[in-house]
């Protein structure tokens, strides 16, 4: 079974929170996103949520808030594990980021 992270990263702004979504620009049919992907063998699941947000957003300095929940899909044979996170004071409202990563993270 593959265990898979996934970040909703979060900021407060004008009296209302924000979520961090993101298209990947040569395949929109995948749709709106978070940042996530698969924890690799041996790898912590927190490290591999961070490494994941920075892969795909090239953000390093988000906070964990806590972990919102754990889930099996049993159909996909990946175990998810689901988080809340703050993203850092002085974020873009938009921005370009080329992946940076191995295998299929490559950009």
């Amino acid at each position: 079974m593959r265990h898979k992270v996934l970040a909703y990263i979060t900021r407060e702004r004008d009296d209302r929170r924000e979520l961090l979504v993101f298209t990947h620009h040569d395949d929109p049919e995948a749709g709106v996103q978070v940042p996530a992907g698969t924890v690799e063998p041996g790898e912590p699941i927190e490290d591999a949520l961070f490494r994941e947000i920075r892969e795909e957003s090239g953000l390093t300095d988000v906070q964990l808030v806590r972990q919102l929940a754990e889930h099996e899909e049993v159909k996909w044979d990946n175990f998810r594990h689901v988080f809340h996170l703050i993203a850092p004071n002085g974020a873009p409202d938009r921005w370009t980021h080329t992946v940076h990563g191995q295998g299929e993270d490559a950009g």
